[in-house]
């Protein structure tokens, strides 16, 4: 079933178009990859997405409601919930304090999926077990990407939205950082539409794989249809049959 569709969404920044004719749907229960060269405009279309900037034309629904004039806590509490490419904690507050201001914002009538419902469960769940009184600023890169994780999960979404959540983690971490997202879909029920640059990663964890270029999707399928067609592959290399 259809949780999140997108229709002919377009945005202008300036003269540049940044989103162009942006078609798509995400089923429930699915893990989405969204990849394309940086510039792409896939943190874009997060964005009008969730409401942070406002949409020229189009449409974006999600469980069947319209999204259109709703503001982003609107959002936030019909069911979508994002990470950012640069994590955005409170600095000023600890990780308990963090996931606690998500919570807090909850929409309780919203029947949520099974998942851990208090903070320390929330903060174990994403590995940050015992550090529910560190303040955030005080937390390494790959911590404070696990308390961006805990606290959208917080808010009880059927939707997460992931930003590049891989970025600048060693490959142990990365593993983990794959584990907990099949959590979030397979333990959880909360379906995934994920950001990613590192490709091996987002193939081989995604269903199907959405690609951005220049604002317009060039391309959607299985990991191995993707990687395989040749609009992707001119799309991140070039024409492929350029001479030096």
């Amino acid at each position: 079933m259809s949780l999140l569709r997108v229709e002919s969404l377009n945005k202008r920044f300036g003269g540049l178009l940044a989103v162009s004719q942006a078609s798509f749907e995400v089923n429930e229960g699915e893990i989405v990859g969204l990849i394309g060269p940086n510039g792409a405009g896939k943190t874009t279309l997060f964005n009008l997405i969730t409401g942070a900037i406002t949409v020229d034309s189009g449409r974006v629904t999600f469980n069947g409601r319209d999204l259109k004039c709703l503001s982003t806590y609107q959002i936030c509490r019909a069911g979508i919930a994002r990470t950012f490419q640069v994590p955005r904690p409170f600095a000023k507050m600890t990780c308990s304090e963090n996931v606690l201001v998500a919570l807090i914002g909850r929409n309780i009538s919203v029947p949520q999926p099974q998942r851990p419902g208090t903070i320390r469960e929330m903060l174990e769940l994403v590995g940050l077990a015992g550090k529910e009184r560190v303040l955030s600023a005080d937390l390494n890169l790959i911590d404070t990407k696990r308390l961006e994780v805990a606290r959208a999960l917080a808010t009880g979404p059927r939707l997460i939205l992931l930003d590049e959540v891989l970025g600048g983690l060693s490959s142990m971490e990365m593993s983990q950082a794959l584990d907990l997202i099949r959590a979030i879909r397979d333990r959880f029920g909360v379906t995934v539409l994920w950001i990613e640059h590192v490709m091996g990663a987002i193939m081989s964890l995604s269903e199907r794989v959405l690609v951005l270029n220049q604002g317009r999707l060039i391309c959607e399928g299985a990991p191995a249809e993707v990687t395989g067609d040749k609009r992707v592959i001119e799309a991140y290399l070039g024409e492929p049959d350029a001479q030096d």
